[in-house]
């Protein structure tokens, strides 16, 4: 048995996420085995860098997996993607060290947030961005940000209780900014489940001058909840650092 690692893109709008708890035919993670075991005659386990929730994205995943190649991964590749839905595609699937797994050993996630701030929806992009305006107000956004960075307690900024495995460190958070679209960059250690999405949704609602950028520091230490949760269109997986 060799070892692989696979780095694909997907548009997560049709799927239920990378993978569930109990089977689901409409997961990323399951068209993806079920195309590889066919193709290789053998039942084959992924495992990913990030299990990305029901309708995000991935420019940018990693996944590996152990198998018997009949003929070389370039090969692979191609009848893969031959066979992938149109929405899931295998940018490179190389060999790799027997000791690499793709959800061990990593040191950083990066998430971009697409926002389109026209008056009028751009109804092409529909699918990848969310539509908030007017633009909100960068200056107070960013000063706000500068509460979020470092090592924090995020419990707050997530749906999901847990008793510990809480506090992640939030290495960067930049924001590009044009006339009609707003993105926000956000890299940590690791990301609770959807917190992402609360932490833009916060920012968004102190931009759009609902809240102050001090509330961040309320909402850490549970005196306040977060923003609205940000639907997952406009979220992608874009970077994973080991």
């Amino acid at each position: 048995m060799n070892n692989f690692k696979m780095t694909l893109q997907y548009d997560g709008t049709r799927y239920l996420g990378w993978t569930k708890n109990e089977k689901s035919v409409k997961t990323v993670s399951y068209k993806l085995e079920q195309v590889l075991t066919r193709l290789l005659g053998q039942p084959v386990i992924l495992h990913a860098a990030v299990r990305t929730e029901p309708g995000v994205h991935a420019s940018c995943q990693v996944c590996s997996f152990e198998a018997d190649l009949p003929f070389s991964p370039e090969v692979l590749k191609k009848q893969m993607n031959q066979y992938l839905p149109m929405d899931i595609k295998v940018l490179s699937l190389l060999p790799v060290s027997g000791r690499f797994r793709a959800d061990l050993g990593i040191r950083a996630y990066t998430y971009e947030y697409n926002v389109c701030t026209a008056s009028v929806y751009d109804v092409f992009h529909s699918r990848y961005q969310a539509h908030f305006f007017p633009a909100p107000d960068l200056a107070l956004m960013k000063q706000a940000a500068s509460c979020l960075i470092g090592k924090h307690d995020f419990q707050s900024f997530s749906p999901v209780r847990k008793k510990k495995g809480t506090k992640k460190e939030l290495l960067y958070l930049d924001f590009i900014q044009n006339k009609e679209h707003l993105s926000f960059r956000l890299t940590a250690n690791a990301f609770l489940p959807s917190m992402p999405q609360l932490i833009v949704g916060t920012l968004l609602e102190i931009g759009q001058g609902k809240r102050s950028p001090d509330c961040i520091l309320s909402i850490f230490e549970g005196n306040e909840t977060p923003g609205n949760f940000c639907p997952s269109d406009g979220l992608f997986l874009t970077e994973i650092q080991y």
